[in-house]
């Protein structure tokens, strides 16, 4: 009773959603890649004058990988890589929550070489805990809200753990965006040119014909690479935008950029994490992702007192949405 007398008055959407299990599978599968099919040496190895490939000193010692340091760590790294890889089939979320969450803080905790994307996948992990563990569904992908979907207090919590992952995001791509105003290439136009002539991230060879013509135009690449700075800082913002320009323009566009960075930067897997990342930033909780429209009421379907107000479809189309 208390329960959903909580549930009615804060009014938030149920946060087990489609954009939730779409965004934790792909955050799963980014760092499950990295582990699995690169060399572990790509993320353990020497660095900065220290001999042991580890960094297993403070809380980096909670890591997965210096507790299970008496296992060859090729081994281990393998494994952990394929776990991850299971769990982003999305089954059993409550499940895998915390297994996921500790393999995806130990890759920054003890790793001497990892980029943003793993911290931000290490820190999404975290944050996805309280939400996963509130998913009592063994197949999330099949739609149906999960029995905790009646208790007021789960979906606070599943809410709270949402924005809170929001937040961070917005400080990722708001900082992405503002620290490219400070360099030079990206300030004056440049920077695409002189990235996808990169001799570690640039184009592929099966793209440099089409990417370096394409590039070699000044007015064409100052357009892209301002565009890619303001798709940035559209995205930062976008809880402020209005539901109908996030989810079919805004989200289309940052797909395209992360697709982009894939397709002709190669660099794959931090993508595939912030795609997650965009995902669970620009589409509404409760949105249809097959159709990119609200999702239909699932519960007080009953008819609404005399002379209460009705809200339409329309109205639900373009009302603020977390």
């Amino acid at each position: 009773m208390s329960a959903n007398l909580l549930h009615r008055r804060v009014a938030v959407p149920e946060p087990w959603t489609l954009p939730l299990t779409i965004a934790r599978s792909l955050l799963f599968l980014g760092t499950g890649l990295t582990l699995t099919i690169g060399p572990s040496w790509a993320v353990f190895t020497p660095s900065n004058g220290k001999p042991d490939v580890l960094d297993c000193s403070g809380v980096s010692a909670l890591s997965l990988f210096c507790a299970a340091d008496a296992v060859p760590l090729d081994l281990v790294t393998r494994s952990a890589g394929v776990l991850l890889l299971v769990f982003a089939t999305g089954l059993l979320p409550w499940l895998t929550a915390l297994p996921a969450a500790w393999i995806l803080l130990s890759v920054p905790l003890s790793g001497t070489l990892v980029d943003g994307g793993d911290q931000l996948a290490g820190i999404l992990g975290v944050l996805l805990i309280p939400v996963s563990i509130t998913d009592w569904r063994w197949n999330p992908w099949s739609g149906a809200l999960p029995g905790t979907s009646d208790s007021g207090v789960a979906v606070l919590i599943g809410n709270v753990s949402w924005w809170l992952m929001r937040a961070q995001i917005v400080v990722v791509y708001l900082e992405a965006c503002i620290g490219k105003i400070a360099v030079p290439e990206w300030a004056g136009g440049t920077a695409l040119y002189a990235w996808e002539r990169h001799p570690n991230f640039g184009a592929p060879d099966w793209a440099q014909p089409l990417v370096y013509a394409v590039t070699a135009q000044p007015l064409i690449t100052a357009l892209l690479t301002f565009a890619v700075m303001a798709t940035e800082f559209s995205i930062a913002i976008s809880p402020v935008l209005p539901r109908w320009f996030r989810t079919r323009v805004l989200y289309p566009c940052g797909a395209a950029l992360h697709l982009g960075i894939i397709l002709f930067m190669g660099v794959s897997s931090f993508s595939i994490v912030m795609f997650a990342a965009l995902t669970l930033l620009v589409l509404p909780i409760d949105v249809d992702v097959r159709g990119i429209r609200p999702l239909s009421p699932q519960k007080d379907t009953a008819p609404s007192p005399a002379g209460s107000p009705v809200e339409t479809e329309e109205e639900r189309s373009v009302a603020p949405v977390p």
